[in-house]
């Protein structure tokens, strides 16, 4: 007999055992696919719970009271992300991923765009996703180590410092002007994490790059690509204690890729980037690293 699931948000009583789930199933999908994740460490993946219900949409799916999914989804700004969809290993193939994306479907149906990252050897989740209406439309090379970038001569041009909440708008203005869509929501609430470090790069007094980090909630736009390797090394540079992961959407910046591995880099694994709804490519005379959401 099925046994029965029910979706329903979070609260404060789930984070543990919700980030059990989330731990034991990246940590499954870790040792399937060869691949390394923070969130397959329990600590990590209770900060990440913590701090996605303080900010974030997250659902949980239980049968007979007991937490065996959830999805985490951020509402901010004109993109709704999927950051993360968790099935407990024991309760996976019996329905409780359908499940919450049944429940997503309501919380996203006024939603201008819908977007999430999959890993590709995951084809279960790919399965899942397309079904629901939410088709690749990108490529993504997940890098991860301690990089040197070549450091350009036009390094001399520029000037590096920490974002502050005064640049938000400029930098909202930068993304809509690489990917048309807003996210200076989420960059005011990033910005009060310390882990993350956020920085602009300024020319002649103007903002043009920024980076929110190079971790899994941080993405990072810039006008050339010699400003995104100054952020790429400072970031590098100012958090040793911290994983340097970067997703590099390898069909626009193939080069990108090759300076990565000679820079000390190495390919952890392939994502796509998937949407339903409005997309924008990013534009190719400019340069976009996405967080592991969009």
């Amino acid at each position: 007999m099925t046994e029965a699931i029910t979706v329903r948000s979070a609260n404060e009583v789930d984070v543990e055992d919700l980030a059990v789930v989330v731990q034991l199933a990246f940590k499954t999908l870790s040792a399937r696919f060869n691949t390394t994740t923070i969130l397959g460490i329990l600590d990590n993946a209770r900060r990440f719970t913590k701090g996605m219900m303080e900010t974030s949409t997250v659902l949980v799916a239980t049968i007979d009271a007991k937490v065996v999914g959830g999805i985490f989804i951020d509402q901010l700004d004109d993109v709704t992300g999927v950051h993360v969809v968790a099935v407990h290993p024991d309760y996976q193939s019996k329905g409780v991923g359908r499940s919450l994306f049944k429940s997503l479907q309501d919380q996203i149906k006024d939603a201008k765009s819908t977007q999430l990252m999959a890993d590709c050897a995951n084809l279960a989740a790919l399965s899942l996703y397309t079904k629901q209406g939410i088709v690749i439309r990108d490529t993504m090379i997940v890098m991860k180590g301690s990089p040197s970038f070549p450091v350009p001569s036009s390094s001399s041009l520029y000037s590096i410092r920490p974002m502050v909440l005064d640049d938000v708008e400029t930098c909202d203005e930068l993304f809509f002007h690489i990917n048309g869509f807003h996210r200076r929501n989420e960059m005011k609430i990033l910005l009060k994490n310390e882990t993350l470090k956020p920085h602009v790069v300024e020319k002649d007094g103007e903002i043009v790059a920024y980076s929110t980090g190079f971790t899994l909630d941080g993405h990072t736009c810039a006008m050339q690509q010699d400003q995104l390797y100054l952020l790429l090394n400072n970031y590098a540079k100012i958090n040793l204690d911290n994983i340097f992961v970067i997703w590099v959407p390898v069909r626009l910046y193939p080069s990108l890729m090759e300076d990565g591995l000679k820079s000390g880099l190495t390919i952890n694994k392939t994502s796509v980037l998937m949407a339903k709804g409005e997309y924008h490519p990013p534009r190719g005379d400019c340069f976009y690293l996405p967080s592991s959401c969009y």
